[in-house]
């Protein structure tokens, strides 16, 4: 199988500090360091169909891993910016087994959010969003077949309007 993300592909990951003792059911559970956690839900999203084609249609698209050390949830997204004003994303989180396996928690989910302002602060750049769509999987492969024509599945994007300062939120949210 041909592998299109690897481990420098992920650009950002939310989590704590500090080190992970154990993560699963049970006294028994193995040691995972968050890099293990990483690298395992990599090589779990590198099985999945959506985000490789996700990837092969958007190959600038940028890879975030989300991780809460609450939940010991490991949530990995794709998320690429479409005509200065849109993001559009694919994700999956996971649940750590006791054998320190990786175990979907739900389907796949696809998300179209149209960037309404970009603000300043102090701490960072952050995107105001104005709407947003989940879209099904159908939906996704509509798009895949029309080669991302968001007309084809009924969405009529603004192309010529870019949000003023996205490009720094986007590079600031890339890392």
């Amino acid at each position: 199988m041909k592998r299109f993300l690897s481990t420098a592909a992920l650009i950002l990951i939310y989590a704590s500090v500090l080190p992970v003792s154990s993560f699963g059911n049970g006294e028994d559970a193995p040691v995972l360091s968050k890099p293990e956690i990483m690298t395992k839900a990599l090589d779990k999203v590198n099985e999945i169909q959506e985000f490789l084609d996700f990837y092969e249609m958007y190959p600038d698209a940028k890879f975030l891993l989300a991780y809460s050390s609450t939940f010991d949830e490991p949530r990995v997204e794709g998320r690429t910016l479409i005509n200065g004003r849109y993001s559009f994303s694919v994700g999956i989180t996971f649940s750590v087994e006791a054998d320190g396996t990786l175990k979907p928690q739900e389907s796949v989910s696809f998300k179209l959010q149209e960037i309404n302002r970009v603000r300043k602060e102090k701490d960072g750049v952050f995107a105001l969003f104005e709407n947003e769509w989940d879209l099904t999987r159908e939906e996704f492969y509509s798009l895949l077949k029309s080669e991302g024509d968001f007309a084809a599945i009924g969405f009529d994007l603004v192309a010529d309007r870019p949000v003023r300062n996205v490009d720094k939120y986007w590079e600031e949210m890339s890392g």
